[in-house]
């Protein structure tokens, strides 16, 4: 568990990384593969919180 935690924040990290210097370069890949990142770490986020809260309630 603690191990997918991990792997979301640094997923997140990378892909605002990403956004930023794609923003400030001009680099229109990196902006949206950055944006890409995001939307992954977010979605794994989700799942989880959204697992956690099913067990939660059984």
């Amino acid at each position: 568990m603690k191990h997918g935690k991990k792997i979301a924040t640094i997923i997140c990290i990378l892909g605002v990384s990403g956004v930023a210097v794609g923003m400030a370069m001009d680099n229109d890949i990196l902006f949206i593969a950055g944006l890409v990142l995001v939307v992954g770490g977010y979605l794994v986020i989700r799942g989880k919180l959204k697992a956690d809260m099913n067990r939660d309630n059984r």
